[in-house]
Formats: C-alpha cells, sequence, structure tokens
C-alpha cells in the first residue's frame, strides 16, 4: 500500500494543460526545519498549484524512503508513517518540479520523550468579502482573511467552509504554519449572502476551535430579483457585474484564480 501511496506522491501533470494550469508546488512543512518530535508524527506539507500533486519523502539517517501512507485533502498532503518512527533524524525531501533537482525543506528529530505537539491559538478574526456578477446568473467570487496570533512553531489544519443562502458549496482546506494571516478564495453560484465559517484541527487531527460564519455584505440581488438570468446592463447598488462578451463574468475569472487558491504573507519554500 505505501508503495502506491509513494506513487500517488510522484503524480504529474497531464499533457493536456491549459493557460491556467500550475504545477503542484510546496509551500509549507511540518514538522519544521529543527523541531523534536514524537515517535507518532504525521508529516504535513501545505501546496499551492492545480496540475499534479508535488513529491516529498521522509527520508532516514541513512537516505531510505520511510515507508508511509500519503493522504491528500485540499492544497494539504499528509504523510503518515506505517509505523512509528525511531529515534533519529529525518529529512523532508521534495524534487523540483521543472529541474528534478532534489531539495531537503526540513530536518526533524525524533524524540520518545518529545513534548506532544501544541494545539493552534485561537484565532483571532475572519474577514469576508464578495465580488458579485449578474451575468447568467448571480454568481460571487468570496475571499476570506483570518488573522491568527504569529507562532513560530504554529502547526494546524484549517478547512473554511463557503456558504451563500443556497447552503454550503464548498470546503478549502489550508495547512497554517504560523504565518499572522491566511487567506483563501472560491467561487459560488449564488451570493446574497456569501459567508465563511473555519474549523481547525491540532497536528493530532483533533478539532480545537471553530468560528461563527462570517459574511460579506449583502447583496439585494440581480435586476430581474432572481438571481437566474441576470443581465449585466443594469448594476443594482452594491453589483461588482462583471462587463465584456462572455457570459461567465467573475465566476470564470474566480474559477482559474480558486485553482491556485491562496497567497500566503511568507515566501514559498524554495
Amino acid at each position: 500500500m505505501w508503495w502506491l501511496a509513494m506513487t500517488w506522491a510522484w503524480a504529474v501533470p497531464s499533457a493536456d494543460m491549459t493557460s491556467t494550469c500550475a504545477p503542484g508546488q510546496l509551500t509549507e512543512v511540518r514538522p519544521a526545519d529543527g523541531a523534536v518530535v514524537a515517535p507518532d508524527v504525521v508529516v504535513m506539507a501545505g501546496f499551492t498549484g492545480n496540475c499534479g500533486v508535488p513529491a516529498f519523502q521522509v527520508l532516514d539517517a541513512d537516505g531510505f524512503t520511510v515507508p508511509a501512507e500519503l493522504g491528500v485533502r485540499d492544497q494539504v498532503l499528509t504523510y503518515t508513517p506505517l509505523a512509528p518512527l525511531p529515534e533519529g533524524v529525518y529529512d523532508v525531501a521534495s524534487w523540483d518540479y521543472y529541474t528534478g533537482a532534489q531539495q531537503t525543506l526540513s530536518s526533524f528529530t525524533v524524540a520518545a520523550t518529545a513534548d506532544p505537539v501544541a494545539d493552534p491559538p485561537a484565532p483571532i478574526e475572519l474577514v469576508v468579502d464578495a465580488q458579485r456578477s449578474c451575468q447568467g446568473g448571480l454568481s460571487a467570487y468570496v475571499t476570506g482573511a483570518l488573522t491568527m496570533p504569529t507562532d513560530a512553531a504554529g502547526w494546524a489544519v484549517v478547512s473554511f467552509t463557503f456558504s451563500t443562502e443556497n447552503g454550503a458549496q464548498t470546503t478549502v482546506t489550508e495547512l497554517w504554519t504560523g504565518e499572522p494571516t491566511l487567506e483563501v478564495a472560491a467561487s459560488v453560484f449564488g451570493g446574497r449572502e456569501a459567508c465563511i465559517a473555519a474549523t481547525i484541527e491540532n497536528a493530532a487531527g483533533e478539532v480545537v476551535h471553530t468560528t461563527d460564519p462570517s459574511c460579506a455584505e449583502p447583496f439585494d440581488g440581480c435586476p430581474d430579483d432572481t438571481g437566474i438570468g441576470g443581465n449585466g446592463e443594469e448594476e443594482p447598488s452594491g453589483c461588482g457585474c462583471a462587463t465584456g462578451s462572455g457570459g461567465s463574468g467573475w465566476l470564470a475569472a474566480g474559477a482559474a484564480l480558486a485553482l491556485l487558491r491562496r497567497q500566503r504573507h511568507r515566501p514559498t519554500v524554495a
């Protein structure tokens, strides 16, 4: 099974790529470089891109791959060793998409006496905004910014659930690694009401914090007052209606941007 998991980790983009295709690139890894963790650690990595899952492995001190099962939760990869790790030093390695060169993303130490990974702090604020379009029916490009206390050793998996007056529509899952702001975006149908709620899990996968839904300013609806088949020639108050020849409006542009999913207030791992 672990061989299948590792094969999945080496997935590459198909030949039929479009202009919106972005290779998968790792952006952060936990455990952090220099961390001391317990033998039952699960390694996690966040990534961007929509063409293939980026390759990464955990190597022991002799350079051998640690057998593991790989999981994918939206923009988060989980690398679960098939057995508790022996004490020692381990490297998290990746390979450059374009050159194939191996890169060491972090080195961590496993110790039987290590303390459990600390739970993430409670979030400070979740701010939501939305740009609506009446082209071809009401849709919205919804963005959220979750403010967290800065923590150099921070480690959490955050799931953002996007909802409208039509109910929950999509969930975006990200790896938080201590930065002050985590940003997400998605395109949704409808949008008179556009809200996001966050669920925060610790390194062990336990839910430790949830937020109430935060919502963008409400929207009165499209000119026909149905949200279906509205035209973009009239702009009701608050409408960021898209213009141009296509009927896809903000939804098409937002869908392309949502493939990349997030922007971080930190450089990506080289």
